[in-house]
């Protein structure tokens, strides 16, 4: 299997991927704000098997100036935790959405996922 990366376990950075990309997701969903991540540590408690099937979970927690995201993978059947991440993510300002985005941040309809300085 391509996620593999030792006798069916799922590769570690494949884990740390798709456990960075649920917690922007969850500040996208949570906050409506779009965020980069600056920080990023993950704890492998047991293995991940290919063709086991396992929850993804994720919370956040607001700061002042950037959004603290915690994320695990639990087996199911079991609830065991599996994996367990943590990361630190950036709410970009509007200034910097225009340099990513061009004019098209400006959109009102854009626009709100920055934050507003």
């Amino acid at each position: 299997a391509r996620m593999e990366g030792f006798n069916r376990i799922v590769h570690g950075g494949f884990i740390t991927l798709a456990l960075d990309e649920l917690m922007e997701y969850a500040v996208l969903l949570l906050q409506g704000k779009l965020s980069f991540t600056t920080e990023l540590t993950t704890q492998f408690k047991k293995p991940v098997f290919v063709e086991k099937m396992v929850r993804l979970e994720a919370r956040i927690k607001p700061q002042s100036t950037h959004i603290i995201a915690f994320g695990k993978i639990i087996d199911p059947a079991s609830q065991e935790l599996l994996v367990l991440s943590e990361g630190k993510f950036f709410i970009p300002d509007l200034s910097m959405g225009v340099a990513i985005l061009g004019e098209a941040a400006r959109n009102p309809l854009v626009k709100n996922y920055f934050r507003l300085s």
